[in-house]
């Protein structure tokens, strides 16, 4: 860079990424994802009640009209449920891998700009921040832009940096129809853009 910016050209990007709108979005299909929660479970508390939701898992399970694959699911649902109520009073701890081809992750470019800031409203713990998470923001904001599915992390607090992991079967041809030779610009601020010079004129 002191002599030329022309020497970028010779460092290869660290990880393939695209940027859409706001977003940094990186593809990590050739790395596993390991998961590791700790879940307190109380049966006597008011809002976790193992009856309850055991009872509600068994109506969806035994429901005449659902299908097989669902209900299946269920079973392994009600089973999950019945390991992490096994003792009163303990802390349970869950682990999984996974690895997918249409899996990636999304971080929001105004974290590397000003993580002060997002630090800052991380910390803050009134009504506005509990209605409307970080988490649900990101979620809301990726769905706009692509169709997602498997959102992570499971919680909506984040400490310090936001990221939120998602699978998306059709990225890859959504993103390249961006780029074919029927279009000359594509994009969805143009198209916005057009329309309201369109009404203006």
């Amino acid at each position: 860079m002191d002599n030329s910016f022309e020497e970028l050209l010779n460092y290869y990007p660290i990880e393939q990424c695209h940027i859409n709108g706001g977003l940094l979005v990186v593809p990590i299909k050739d790395k596993g994802i390991e998961e590791r929660y700790k879940i307190r479970t109380d049966q006597n508390l008011e809002t976790l009640k193992y009856e309850k939701i055991i009872d509600n898992l068994y109506y969806i399970k035994n429901h005449p009209k659902l299908p097989e694959n669902i209900t299946r699911t269920v079973g392994d649902i009600i089973k999950f449920v019945d390991i992490i109520f096994e003792k009163d009073h303990s802390v349970q701890n869950y682990e999984q891998n996974s690895q997918y081809d249409d899996q990636y992750y999304a971080i929001p470019l105004y974290a590397f700009i000003i993580p002060e800031l997002l630090e800052e409203y991380f910390e803050c713990d009134d009504d506005q921040t509990e209605q409307h998470s970080f988490k649900d923001i990101l979620k809301l904001y990726l769905r706009s832009l692509y169709p997602v599915s498997s959102l992570l992390p499971i919680g909506s607090k984040y400490e310090q940096f936001p990221f939120i992991i998602f699978r998306s079967y059709s990225l890859n041809e959504l993103r390249s129809k961006l780029f074919t030779d029927k279009y000359l610009l594509n994009s969805h601020e143009i198209n916005v853009l057009s329309l309201i010079l369109a009404e203006n004129s």
